[in-house]
């Protein structure tokens, strides 16, 4: 028996919840600038490799990815590139 394989999309949870928190803060009018700029930060280091996202009991921690070749001295640089001035 042969299986013909289809181009298919993998759902990301990690990406989606993440947006959806970057959402509902844009949306929370008491919620700080530098909140989103966190947010907006975490999920480009995420997309890049840089860092994992684990989720426990519904909240997300950030590691240094294994893979990243970075340590935590790199990660704050690469994070205050990405978020200045938070």
């Amino acid at each position: 028996m042969t299986r013909e394989l289809k181009n298919a999309e993998v759902f990301d949870f990690t990406i989606y919840k993440m947006n959806k928190l970057l959402m509902e803060t844009k949306r929370n009018p008491k919620a700080p600038q530098a909140q989103v700029l966190t947010l907006v930060a975490i999920i480009e280091m995420y997309l890049e490799g840089i860092i994992n996202i684990l989720w426990d009991h519904g909240e997300p921690y950030m590691s240094l990815h294994p893979d990243s070749d970075m340590d935590e001295e790199d990660l704050k640089k690469v994070f205050m590139d990405k978020a200045p001035g938070v």
